[in-house]
């Protein structure tokens, strides 16, 4: 029942009046994050505005998100979700199948960056590009029905995120989701970060 934080801000923690030390090992950090990036193709400013906050919020159990991808998941899929409109998903100890079929890449989805993404230690770039981006250990060998793995980090795209979760939003009031369900609240809140993350150009931190 992890609880999730997410910030709209600078990457820093450190200004360099708080503690340059700590402030050049950071800038070193991202200064890397940054022009890996840019070998992906994805251009960001990192750098600027250390100290900067603009948004903090979070998401009351991780469970919620999850809740969220599935049915994500299952709408495009054009499929039923009667099923999961009440407040708790049955807990399994295997993943949902077409949610996983989404992870493994034999299912396309247009729900990219809500699913394809680590979450947890993971950011979305005030950037817009097709699909996230994914760093870390790629010997690692992959299961076909796992979560992404924690070892690694991605970077998804706040503005495709928003505009994933616009279209979502729709799709939800046709079923008639009601706007109190866990996994509702939760797209509110994710939604309330990439708008901040568009609008202030900063990105999106989450953690547990």
């Amino acid at each position: 029942m992890s609880k999730l934080y997410l910030a709209v801000g600078s990457l820093f923690t450190q200004t360099p009046e708080e503690d340059p030390e700590e402030f050049e090992d950071e800038q070193a950090r991202i200064s890397e994050m940054q022009a890996w990036l840019a070998d992906q193709g994805v251009k960001v400013d990192l750098l600027s505005e250390p100290g900067r906050q603009m948004w903090h919020g979070e998401v009351a159990e991780f469970a919620h998100i999850y809740h969220l991808r599935v049915i994500a998941a299952h709408l495009g899929e054009r499929r039923d979700i009667a099923k999961f409109l009440e407040p708790r998903l049955a807990r399994t100890a295997e993943p949902d199948p077409v949610l996983a079929a989404v992870w493994n890449g034999s299912a396309p989805t247009p729900y990219d960056h809500l699913i394809n993404h680590t979450l947890t230690d993971g950011f979305y770039l005030p950037v817009d590009f097709a699909s996230p981006i994914w760093a870390g250990d790629g010997d690692e060998e992959e299961d076909d029905e796992a979560e992404p793995d924690e070892s690694v980090v991605s970077f998804g795209s706040s503005v495709a995120l928003a505009r994933e979760l616009t279209e979502l939003k729709r799709a939800l009031a046709k079923h008639k989701l009601p706007v109190n369900h866990p996994a509702y609240v939760a797209l509110l809140t994710l939604d309330e970060a990439a708008r901040h993350s568009v609008a202030h150009k900063m990105p999106v931190s989450i953690w547990e």
